[in-house]
């Protein structure tokens, strides 16, 4: 079986994540450029004209309307973002803003606006820049893809046999195509030309390994592209597994290379492919539907928030249908359940989709948000947490170090990509600002719309928390890599893999104690399910346990 990378290990919280888009720039195209093979290529790097339109908002203050509080400048229409004001104006100036409220004055016809607090924002005009920017680029790169007739089925892909795979060459550099695919199975090479190479996976395979019992068959694929600029992609690997289901099969794939809707991404990392016998437990699948996620369950604290929002009259219950903290009581709850069903169902397009795209199972992450927030995705003072998945400002480390493609766009919107490094080298300063920008991301509380959520920007609070469940599964993965020095799938089976990532997203040192215990103690020769690990979980820990048996029984 194929080894994932692993990456050395990093002091990570409790839990964390963001979403964010790398800045505007137009690139001018040059011709195409082949160099001789025989002498080291140039650097990929290029001089380009970049022109933005640049959008000036101020942020002005209604007792001082003449003076800028700040200046924010963005590259879109529309007004700023939360995130976007606060990398412009710092975090004391965002939270006056955030926390103002509306100003009724504005609406008189002799109306006096210094009467209102805090601030508000004025569109100052565009400007059009330009400028002359090195922009460097990086190596190509290959991508994987099964022919479309295959359809997700989470944990696998379900395909017709045989099948076809297409491997894509990625160019980056403007002046510089794919010249060629290279695809390595068992020892036996194809080339094609251009930036596509397809293969059948069929009977006549060379290298197949095959479990006559079940019917099983695996194999695995080396590629790569070459480039016109001279140079190469790095060598990838892949390893398919096919389980014969009916007229059809279910194939699972391990590689770094394949970012499908539907692909598991945690199963990559772990190098561990799913049970190819027996039926995963429900919360672990993703259904081909959104509709399929719905359900009815009698949450109180929904209730008691619908209530206090103003959604829900429960004027004529006991105590106007609440109990404390936050909860409804038996009456209120009755009056609040038909909201509460639909409220709990009314993102499951959203998590059903961004699911998909992140790897994760959808069912999984919709029971997650329920056990932490009902759907209520505000801020929590008295945790201080905030979000669908209860973010902490303790845990922002664990999606950052583990989600590059959540690190690297959100590092240079927020720094600009000449302050960006690694994330283990940036300086604490540094990450403390991308705390605060992650975390407006997450948090929809807003005391200026309707019920007080932010419900338009329901799909960027859930990516960060699919993010970081991601991110929260290949850190449970380099943890046992570092307790036992083996492949997570060699050592746990790939569902309790998952119940230990639960358990990690509720306290990772809980998880690192009872797994080092539990291994310690056999020396090595204890299989790490979550039966055998779960007696050396703390007393301290009870709560993660519960967790864990509550989502994932």
């Amino acid at each position: 079986m194929m080894t994932p990378p692993i990456r050395m290990a990093f002091p990570c919280g409790h839990r964390s994540i963001c979403f964010a888009l790398a800045p505007l720039s137009i690139l001018i195209l040059l011709n195409i450029q082949t160099f001789s093979p025989s002498s080291p290529p140039p650097p990929r790097e290029r001089e380009e004209t970049v022109t933005q339109e640049v959008y000036e908002w101020w942020l002005l203050s209604w007792q001082k309307p003449g003076e800028i509080v700040c200046r924010v400048y963005i590259d879109h229409p529309g007004q700023p973002t939360p995130t976007e004001i606060f990398t412009n104006c710092g975090w004391d100036i965002y939270l006056t803003w955030i926390s103002t409220p509306p100003c009724p004055e504005v609406n008189k016809e002799d109306g006096d606006i210094s009467k209102c607090e805090g601030l508000y924002l004025f569109f100052a005009g565009i400007q059009v820049v330009t400028r002359k920017v090195k922009q460097k680029y990086p190596k190509p790169s290959v991508w994987l893809y099964l022919e479309d007739r295959c359809t997700p089925e989470f944990p696998y892909m379900r395909c017709p046999y045989p099948f076809g795979i297409t491997l894509m060459g990625k160019e980056p550099f403007p002046e510089a195509s794919i010249s060629s695919v290279v695809v390595d199975v068992e020892g036996e090479e194809v080339e094609c030309q251009g930036e596509f190479c397809t293969i059948e996976i069929n009977d006549e395979v060379e290298g197949w390994v095959v479990d006559e019992e079940t019917g099983e068959r695996m194999v695995e694929l080396t590629f790569w592209a070459e480039s016109t600029w001279g140079d190469a992609s790095s060598r990838y690997e892949a390893s398919i597994r096919i389980l014969p289901d009916g007229p059809t099969v279910r194939v699972n794939i391990l590689s770094s290379q394949w970012r499908e809707d539907g692909w598991d991404a945690c199963s990559w990392f772990w190098g561990a492919f799913p049970p190819a016998q027996g039926k995963l437990p429900t919360w672990l699948f993703t259904p081909n539907a959104p509709a399929a996620l719905a359900t009815q369950a009698r949450y109180y604290y929904l209730a008691g928030r619908l209530i206090e929002a103003g959604l829900v009259d429960a004027s004529t219950c006991p105590n106007w249908g609440l109990q404390e903290p936050n909860l409804a009581n038996e009456c209120g709850l009755e009056r609040a359940l038909p909201l509460v069903y639909e409220w709990q169902n009314r993102f499951d397009e959203m998590i059903w989709a961004i699911s998909r795209q992140v790897g994760i199972p959808a069912v999984l992450f919709k029971r997650l948000i329920a056990h932490e927030s009902q759907f209520w995705p505000g801020t929590y003072f008295e945790k201080q947490e905030v979000g669908f998945g209860h973010l902490t400002f303790e845990a922002l480390d664990t999606l950052l170090l583990w989600e590059p493609e959540v690190y690297w766009p959100l590092c240079r919107k927020v720094l600009g990509g000449w302050n960006c490094t690694p994330y283990p080298y940036l300086s604490a300063e540094k990450r403390q600002l991308l705390y605060h920008a992650l975390w407006t991301q997450a948090n929809l509380a807003c005391n200026t719309c309707p019920q007080g959520i932010a419900l338009k920007r329901s799909p960027e609070s859930l990516y960060i928390f699919a993010y970081l469940l991601r991110a929260t599964c290949h850190q449970l993965g380099q943890t046992i890599y570092n307790l036992t020095y083996k492949t997570p799938g060699d050592v746990a089976p790939y569902v309790d893999l998952w119940r230990f990532t639960i358990a990690n997203y509720h306290n990772p040192n809980c998880v690192y104690q009872a797994l080092a215990s539990a291994y310690e103690e056999s020396e090595g020769g204890l299989p790490l399910t979550w039966g055998n690990v779960k007696p050396y979980f703390p007393p301290a820990c009870s709560l993660t346990v519960q967790y864990v048996e509550k989502i994932a029984p």
